[in-house]
């Protein structure tokens, strides 16, 4: 599934019990930012038969260079959205050169954000 170029998320086989659809949205407004974070980019996934996977998946979100004029590049984290709150996902890569940042660790789906201190 891809978001434009902005975001994938890489569903391996056997995954879910039994064939659903994924759909996602672009999120704009997002609940209070971790530690007065900078919002760069931000998707919500979820499904029609499933709230997580039985396999990991992959999820990798390009979040512009323009979004990082003058952000320390080792703020930049990956969050979940749980029950209101920015979960902060550990297992992420930041690939600076390419703007994006990725998780191989996902189990649940819901809302994704990335944000920079």
């Amino acid at each position: 599934m891809s978001c434009g170029s902005s975001s994938t998320l890489t569903v391996p086989a056997n995954a879910v019990y039994a064939p659903t659809a994924l759909t996602f949205s672009v999120v704009t407004s997002v609940p209070s930012p971790p530690n007065n974070a900078t919002l760069l980019a931000a998707y919500s996934f979820s499904a029609t038969s499933a709230t997580s996977f039985l396999l990991p998946a992959t999820l990798q979100i390009t979040y512009g260079a323009n979004s990082v004029f003058a952000t320390n590049y080792s703020s930049i984290q990956l969050y979940l959205l749980n029950n209101g709150s920015w979960q902060l996902l550990n297992g992420t890569t930041l690939n600076a050169a390419n703007f994006s940042i990725t998780n191989s660790n996902v189990i649940t789906l819901g809302t994704y954000a990335v944000f920079a201190s």
